[in-house]
This record gives structure tokens, C-alpha cells and sequence, in this order.
């Protein structure tokens, strides 16, 4: 009773309060008469043999014939004796079919109150006597069993509603569909055994023999209806199945499909509670994924190695193991192992209903669902370490490319320093001013240069994080051919760019720049060791960017033409001295670099007239840059420069004060946050690398104390999560190092109309 729902139980004690009632109304009719309790038991017999079998229409309504019986004890019993036979007949078959205490007695409170009140009617018309019936007492005789079915339908439809959670209209519709297919053919069939009782009792049992037929043909009648329902219930849970098969194998995250998995095996099957346990592979510890209510909860963990066990039958299996019965308390447990053709990767635990039979197609389409889940499961994983290992093929590919051009950019900075040593030390023995000015302006170039070098390195050493935001693709052109410029003079190529300005491109630009460090590099050495022109080619066609490399190198051989894209193809060998030799991946890596671009990359080779490699990206829209409209002179403004390098630190403020702002510099973060807070602070310019303490910290501490002064970040190099976090703080602006006096003029001039990120360096 206790696991009822509440509605239940209050329609459950509503229906024993009506029948105490009806008992109460009949209390005072004449009883039996001594010579009618052979009679009375004989009928209460009938009564208790008619239910035994009963008929299942669904899983909500059962029927049986003992409405014949308890119509022909309403025309034969006065009331009381009709509710005792009925009753009396439910509660003895209800107890030798060990049916629960409160369905027993629901089931005597309900017959107690659709035979008792159409008897009590009766016996208020007077119809006694079925021998002479004239028009009247027909008109009364219906009135009667009109009432008892409306009873019967209308107790047994509520039930059904509440039960189910139905609108109350729907499960009365429901058991007037029941009642209609046996009941409107037992009502008269039981007045006639009453007539038949009253014309001659031996009669009487001549007319039970036909009651055999009827059980059965309503047997047969049932079953057929219920075969039809099962079937309609088959198809639809396989469509269901379909479905969540075909959710499964759309996607490739794991936790994602164990949700689907649950989701519709709760859905198409009365499962209260559903758990996925999955093995964990090598040391990766095994994965339980629980949903639903189950009290007390399964300890599905604990049961990691027994369920292995009992898995290797590789079948579903009914759990009643001795750690299943330690925990549950009468409701069943069904294993379901997830099986791929070569493995078991885990199982399902599944608890259902204590009514619920799992027949055998239901077991096999079960059995069907888990193994397509565990397929793609499995597909999901083997996913995973492809994805895995292509990072870090990339990786190493981007690593390896960097190492073979260690040596030129080494050489390139030590030609940058020598020439800035050159020239600083002959402006020293200039006399005129502008010997000077020249010297410095020659300083200022290489350093902007050894500038682009080093962006261009950090741009291929950054872990690959997928990032796609508006760029234009010379940030990819420009820094590869800094850091080749010493592999150009040394094998004699020449270098021509054919570019012209395209709009900015939603890209990520630093897998962009290994593209074309590949497509460069494979170019160098095709044109190895005669020389040759490489043709760097960047123009805006349609709705397309199209980037092309070209050389007039040895060309790609026929027969590895159509193959070029694939991994481990190559036309070089690891000793045959090339810049990028020969492992067959770079072009595979630049293949699919692309295709995640939504771009193409075609190929245009013919042997000893060279190769050209043409890529064309589509243009996405992207956000809309701001432009700026020309404004009078800002007045002076009053600026903290904080940087731990002293020379970076005096350089900037001497460029922000012959701009005629005032400025101070500190090297020490802790003396700049006294300085802001002793005077008002218009601008704030921070490093984010220093040792002290790290120029977001000093930032946030800076807001705390000056909330309106704009801030402003000076770095050499800053990852993903530190930029995030300066946007955070509504940072205006973000310089690079090394840095122009036109770059700081553009972010000073932009700070009073708004944020620049990222700025330009």
C-alpha cells in the first residue's frame, strides 16, 4: 500500500468507504432463509471458480465470466446475500491467487458495490419473480443492469486514469471498451441462468455448461487483442531503437551517447533505474553513468569485477546473484552487456518494475540496442586516439619543422645583431646629426625585424588549441619568409609576391602559418640545389581567398601525383639533405588543416617545370572593425608605465612624453600601485611577465583602487588564458614587443573612444 501513488490510495479508500456504505444500506433487508444458504454457497463457489482464470484484456484491466454469476444472484438473493456471494467469492479467489492485502480487498469493496446497489435497486422495484415479465417489469429489469454497468465502468475507468496518470475520460473509454466486448453478452446470459434458477435449479446447471465456451472464446478473443497490441508496441519500441541508434552513431562523445543510451532505454522500456558502466582502458579508471530513482542506490562500482564476470557470457542475464540480493528488495535486475565483436566494453544494470515480463523478442531487441551502443561507443573512442594521435603527429611535425630552422634563425638574429653592433658603433664616431638619425633608423628596422622573426616562432611553437577568429592570412606569409631568408640567398631562389589586400579571414592563423611553412619549405627543396623562383600569390576571388605557392622546382612524379595528400607519401628521402625531409606527413597535416577551414587545396604539377600549390578559403563573416573617424589633438594625459626591463620601461616613456603626455616608469610593481594611488592616473601600461608579481594581478589591484583609469598591456608573448583573463578586466588595449611609436600613437589616440583588442604592433 505504502508504494502506491497518493491518488491511488485516496481512490482506493474512497472505494472501501463506498462499499462499508452500501453494507450499511442493506443491513436492514430480510437475510437469507435457512433453506437458501446451500443455494447462497453454491453461487459463492461459482463465484470463486469464475475468477480463478481471469481474462487480461492489457496490462491495466483483467475480466472474468463471474458477472453472469453475480448478475443471476441480483434476481435470485435478496441484497445482502448478493454482496456476501460476490464479496465472498472475490476474497476467496484473491487469496488462493496470493494477491496483495489491499487488491484483495479492493477487489470485494468493488463487487461489493456493483452487485449491491443494482440488487438493492431490484429489490426497491419489486422484481422478484422472472417467470411473467410484462412490458414494466422490463423497463425495471434493464434499469438494473444499466446501473450495474455504469458501476462497473466507472469504478474499474477512474481506476485506470489514476493509475496511469490518464484524464479520467480516457480510462473510462477504456474500460467501456472492455466491458462492452464481455459484459453487454454476460448481462443477459446471466439474467437468463437467473430465470433459469427460478423455472428449475438442475436447469439452472445445464445453462453453466455454455459458460466453458464463453471463457474461452474470450480467452482467445483477448489474447488476439493483446498479440495486436504487443506487435504494435514491438514496432514502436523498434523505431525507438532506430532512432536512438541512429543518435548514437551521429555522435562521437562518449558521455553524450551513454545519456541517449539511458534516455531511451527508460523511454521504450518500464526501467525505474539505469546505470552504464563502462571498463576504463589501461589505467583509466572504469566510468558509471547512473539515471533514474532506485532506493537504496546500486553500488555499481563495487560491482565492477563481478559484473565482468557474469559478463563474459556476453547474453543478458536476470541479476540474482548473492551482491544483487544484498542490496535489493524485490525488484528485478537485469545485466545487459555492451559486446562489439571482438570485446565487451561494459554493460548496462537495468532495474524494472516487479511487474514487468521481458519476453523473448523484447530480450532480443535489448540485446540489438546494446550491441549498436557498444559499436559506437567503441567507433567514439578509436575517434578520440585518432584525434589524440593527430595532434600530436602535428605537433611533432610543427616541432620537427622548427628544429631544421634553428639553425637559419640563428643565423638570421646573429646577422640582426652584428649589423645593430656595426651601426651603433659607427653612429659613435659620427659627427653630424644626421649620421645619427640614420644609425638609429637603421637600429629601429632591425629590431622590428628580429620583431617578426620572433612572432613567427612563437606563432608555430603554441600548442594546438583550436581558435578561430578574424585575421589577415599575411600574419601567415610574413613570418614564414622572415625566418627563411637565409635558406633563399643559400639556395640561390628568388622570391616574388604577388599580393594584394583581402579581407580578414575567421581562421585559426597559427595552424594557417604551418600550412605554409610546409608548402615553403616542400618548395625549397624541389628548386634543391639549382635555384629556382618561388612565387608567393594572395588575391580575394568571389567569396573566396586564394593562396598560392608556386616553384619552378623538379616537379611531383605521375605516379605520386594523386597520392601527394596522403600520410606517409613522399617524393623524399630522410638523408638526401632537404630542408624538410621526408617523413610524408607535412602535406597529409596541411590536407586536413584545411578541410577543418572549410577550403581546398589543389595541386598543379608537371615534372622538371615545377609545382603549384593553390589554397582557397571561403570568407565568413566576421565581426566588423571599427573605424575610427580623425579627432583633434587628445590633451595631456598622465601615464604609469610599469615593466620589470628598465630599457623598456625608459623607452616607452620617453615616446609617451615627446607625445606630451605626462609620464612615470617603475620596474617594481609594488611601487607603481603606491604611485597610482598617491595621484589621480589617466592610463595604466603593464608587462604581463614579471617576477614580483604578473601584470594581471597588478591590473586587478590597480581597478580596486583607480576604477576609471583605462589599462593598457605590454607584452613580448601571452597564451590564451592570460588574454582571456585581461579581457576580463575590460583591458583597452594589448601592444606587442617589439613595439613602434606609430603603434603607441594608435592605441593613445583610440583609448577616449574605444577598446582596441588587440592592438597592432
Amino acid at each position: 500500500m505504502q508504494d502506491l501513488p497518493a491518488a491511488l490510495k485516496w481512490y482506493v479508500v474512497t472505494i472501501w468507504i463506498c462499499a462499508i456504505a452500501v453494507l450499511i444500506m442493506v443491513s436492514g433487508i430480510r437475510p437469507l432463509l435457512p433453506n437458501d444458504y446451500l443455494a447462497a454457497g453454491l453461487f459463492c463457489l461459482l463465484v470463486c471458480l469464475t475468477e480463478f482464470k481471469p481474462i487480461r484484456y492489457n496490462q491495466n484491466v483483467t475480466q472474468t465470466v463471474s458477472t453472469a454469476i453475480a448478475v443471476a444472484s441480483i434476481f435470485i438473493f435478496p441484497p445482502s446475500a448478493t454482496i456476501i456471494i460476490t464479496s465472498g467469492g472475490s476474497l476467496a479467489s484473491d487469496i488462493y491467487l496470493r494477491r496483495t492485502w489491499y487488491k484483495t480487498l479492493f477487489n470485494a469493496a468493488h463487487r461489493t458495490i456493483t452487485a449491491g446497489l443494482p440488487a438493492l435497486l431490484a429489490h426497491e422495484l419489486g422484481i422478484y419473480s422472472l417467470s411473467f415479465i410484462d412490458s414494466a417489469d422490463l423497463l425495471r429489469i434493464l434499469s438494473v443492469l444499466s446501473l450495474y454497468f455504469i458501476l462497473a465502468t466507472t469504478i474499474m475507468g477512474v481506476l485506470i486514469a489514476v493509475a496511469t496518470g490518464e484524464k479520467i475520460l480516457r480510462g473510462w473509454r477504456d474500460a467501456v471498451t472492455v466491458f462492452s466486448s464481455y459484459d453487454l453478452s454476460l448481462l443477459p446470459y446471466g439474467l437468463m441462468l437467473a430465470w433459469m434458477w427460478q423455472a428449475n435449479p438442475w436447469l439452472f446447471f445445464v445453462g453453466l455448461l455454455p459458460l466453458v465456451a464463453i471463457q474461452h472464446s474470450f480467452a482467445v478473443h483477448a489474447g488476439l487483442i493483446n498479440e495486436q497490441e504487443a506487435s504494435r508496441r514491438l514496432t514502436q519500441q523498434q523505431r525507438q531503437i532506430h532512432e536512438a541508434t541512429t543518435s548514437l552513431l551521429s555522435s562521437v562523445d562518449i558521455h553524450s551517447q551513454i545519456d541517449t543510451m539511458m534516455k531511451y532505454i527508460m523511454e521504450v522500456f518500464p526501467v525505474t533505474h539505469s546505470s552504464v558502466l563502462l571498463w576504463g582502458e589501461g589505467n583509466e579508471q572504469d566510468q558509471v553513468v547512473s539515471r533514474g530513482t532506485c532506493t537504496p542506490e546500486l553500488p555499481i562500482r563495487d560491482w565492477s569485477l563481478n559484473l565482468r564476470r557474469v559478463c563474459e557470457a556476453r547474453r543478458l542475464v536476470h541479476l540474482d546473484h548473492e551482491f544483487v540480493r544484498k542490496v535489493m528488495t524485490g525488484q528485478p535486475v537485469m545485466l545487459v552487456p555492451l559486446v562489439t565483436p571482438d570485446d565487451v566494453v561494459g554493460c548496462m544494470v537495468l532495474v524494472t518494475d516487479s511487474t514487468f515480463t521481458l519476453d523473448e523478442q523484447g530480450e532480443r531487441l535489448i540485446e540489438t540496442f546494446a550491441a549498436q551502443a557498444a559499436l559506437a561507443i567503441y567507433q567514439a573512442r578509436l575517434i578520440t586516439k585518432l584525434k589524440s594521435s593527430q595532434v600530436r603527429v602535428v605537433q611533432s611535425e610543427r616541432l620537427a619543422a622548427i628544429g631544421t630552422l634553428a639553425a637559419g634563425v640563428a643565423h638570421e638574429f646573429n646577422n640582426l645583431l652584428a649589423g645593430i653592433s656595426g651601426i651603433s658603433q659607427l653612429a659613435l664616431l659620427e659627427d653630424e646629426p644626421g649620421g645619427y638619425r640614420s644609425a638609429l633608423d637603421t637600429v629601429a628596422k632591425s629590431a622590428q625585424h628580429g620583431g617578426s622573426i620572433t612572432r613567427g616562432l612563437l606563432t608555430f611553437a603554441r600548442h594546438l588549441e583550436p581558435k578561430r577568429e578574424p585575421a589577415d592570412l599575411r600574419s601567415a606569409i610574413d613570418p614564414v619568409l622572415s625566418m627563411l631568408q637565409a635558406e633563399f640567398r643559400r639556395g640561390n631562389i628568388r622570391v616574388e609576391q604577388r599580393i594584394t589586400p583581402v579581407r580578414p579571414v575567421l581562421c585559426d592563423i597559427g595552424t594557417l602559418a604551418q600550412v605554409m611553412l610546409n608548402l615553403v619549405t616542400n618548395a625549397i627543396d624541389a628548386m634543391t640545389p639549382t635555384g629556382g623562383v618561388l612565387t608567393i600569390e594572395l588575391a580575394e576571388e568571389a567569396e573566396h581567398i586564394r593562396l598560392a605557392v608556386g616553384d619552378t622546382g623538379c616537379g611531383i612524379p605521375s605516379h605520386v601525383r594523386d597520392r601527394i595528400f596522403e600520410p606517409f607519401v613522399s617524393t623524399k628521402t630522410s638523408n638526401d639533405g632537404k630542408l624538410h625531409g621526408g617523413s610524408g606527413l607535412g602535406l597529409a597535416i596541411s590536407y586536413g588543416i584545411i578541410a577543418e577551414h572549410d577550403g581546398t587545396i589543389d595541386i598543379e604539377s608537371e615534372e622538371g617545370r615545377g609545382t603549384t600549390m593553390t589554397i582557397r578559403l571561403p570568407l565568413k563573416a566576421a565581426p566588423a572593425e571599427v573605424v575610427l573617424a580623425p579627432q583633434a589633438q587628445l590633451e595631456p594625459l598622465r601615464m604609469i608605465i610599469v615593466d620589470d626591463e628598465p630599457l623598456i620601461a625608459k623607452s616607452l616613456h620617453g615616446l609617451l612624453t615627446k607625445e606630451g603626455h605626462a609620464a612615470e616608469w617603475f620596474t617594481e610593481p609594488v611601487k607603481a600601485l603606491e604611485a597610482i594611488s598617491q595621484a589621480p592616473v589617466d592610463v595604466i601600461f603593464a608587462d604581463l611577465m614579471m617576477p614580483e608579481m604578473d601584470g594581471v594581478t597588478l591590473l586587478q589591484r590597480a581597478k580596486q583602487r583607480v576604477p576609471e583609469a583605462l589599462q593598457v598591456v605590454v607584452t613580448g608573448h601571452a597564451d590564451a588564458r592570460q588574454i582571456e583573463r585581461v579581457q576580463a578586466l575590460g583591458v583597452s588595449a594589448v601592444i606587442e614587443k617589439p613595439f613602434t611609436l606609430d603603434a603607441i600613437r594608435t592605441v593613445v589616440s583610440s583609448l577616449r573612444r574605444a577598446p582596441v583588442l588587440p592592438a597592432s604592433h
